[in-house]
């Protein structure tokens, strides 16, 4: 399976969080809570007339958006059991795989956010974030 990274970016809050919300505490079961994974892939089949850059703008710009919201999963781990809040961001990889569908999901754990295109044409989202910081939001 070839794997071609296209761009790396982080992408940011499209607000900033305000200075009483930048410590976020992680209660006491997310704190006992193993450091997994939650991985989750979207596939959506290609339709005629995709136009890719329009929806990868829009994706940005909606998950700049959701970042204001949910806050925490662009923050940073601390030593204090805490999630340090200081608009960070996430990763956003843009990635174009050559390789079928089936292929890639046995394969797929490429990282933060990614919006690879499989070589069916179609998307797929992959999600990839610590199960605490979810479970916690």
């Amino acid at each position: 399976m070839e794997v071609e990274i296209i761009s790396t970016k982080f992408i940011k809050p499209s607000s900033p969080t305000p200075n009483h919300l930048q410590n976020y505490k992680l209660g006491f079961f997310d704190q006992t809570t193993d450091e997994t994974h939650l991985p989750l892939v979207f596939f959506y089949p290609p339709t005629n007339n995709i136009n890719f850059s329009a929806h990868e703008e829009q994706l940005e710009q909606s998950l700049s958006r959701i970042l204001t919201h949910v806050y925490p999963i662009s923050g940073r781990f601390t030593e204090d059991n805490s999630i340090s809040c200081q608009d960070q961001g996430v990763k956003f990889i843009k990635a174009k795989v050559n390789s079928k569908l089936n292929e890639f999901l046995e394969k797929a754990r490429l990282g933060s956010i990614h919006e690879p295109r499989a070589h069916c044409n179609g998307w797929l989202l992959n999600f990839y974030c610590y199960q605490r910081v979810v479970q916690s939001v």
